[in-house]
């Protein structure tokens, strides 16, 4: 499977940090104090915006983008992490049914993990890439 990614202007501040957009993302805007963070942080709110859109564009190529580039502007391409926009996604209540000896170990599993019934089956369906 090809990898995904949209292109984003890291813009150094002149106090310091780094400002991130993404051309093909209208609102899509992230900061970090350090570049390393200021990466994070993109991968961060590319999730959280692709999670919200239900119509998401194809990302511009290089060529595309770099005509706008001032000084002190950098084109970073941000992968788009399938596991991170899911977790933004919205949820939704559902009813399953299991049999009782599953619905307990899944119960215990999820406690041994501090997390509740819902989030254990997520996380799990996220394990098996279910959705990605």
């Amino acid at each position: 499977m090809k990898s995904l990614h949209y292109l984003a202007t890291f813009t150094e501040e002149p106090e310091g940090g780094f400002t991130v957009t993404f051309a093909d993302l209208p609102g899509c805007i992230s900061y970090g104090e350090t570049w390393e963070e200021a990466v994070e942080m993109a991968e961060d709110a590319l999730a959280h915006w692709l999670a919200d859109e239900k119509d998401v564009p194809e990302p511009s190529t290089f060529a595309q983008v770099r005509k706008g580039l001032e000084a002190g502007q950098h084109l970073v391409p941000v992968p788009v992490n399938p596991k991170l926009v899911a977790g933004y996604s919205k949820t939704v209540r559902v009813n399953i049914s299991l049999p009782s000896n599953q619905l307990e170990q899944i119960d215990e599993k999820a406690k041994k993990q501090g997390l509740n019934r819902s989030e254990f089956l997520a996380k799990a369906a996220l394990e098996y890439e279910v959705g990605a």
